[in-house]
């Protein structure tokens, strides 16, 4: 069920340099770009070990399942990222792992 958070798009601002400062999970709101709420899940910023070009941050934890596959199979991997109070994120669904209750979303920024 996609419930409507706002009436007028978000303004999407590029924080990732706050979520990436980060080193815990972060709870986080996912939204399509026109401000509908998707999920809930926990966000954490790329582990340092891992390359610059993999991806920016990771999404786990997202309730209700299944939600951000259907943004991604249907060629609409865009989704708005809010945490905390001012960390609000375009980012795109680059890849998607682990098993169906399990799943971890990686996401590029830009």
């Amino acid at each position: 069920m996609v419930t409507r958070v706002d009436a007028a798009p978000l303004p999407v601002t590029p924080t990732a340099q706050r979520a990436r400062s980060q080193v815990s999970p972060e709870s986080c709101t996912i939204l399509t770009r026109s401000g509908a709420l998707v999920a809930r899940g926990s966000v954490r910023p790329r582990d340092p070990s891992i390359p610059d070009e993999a991806y920016d941050l990771q999404i786990t934890n997202v309730e209700p399942h299944g939600a951000l596959e259907a943004l991604f199979y249907a060629g609409r991997p865009e989704i708005v990222l809010r945490a905390g109070r001012d960390a609000q994120l375009l980012l795109r669904i680059d890849h998607i792992t682990g098993p169906p209750n399990g799943r971890t979303y990686f996401l590029q920024t830009g």
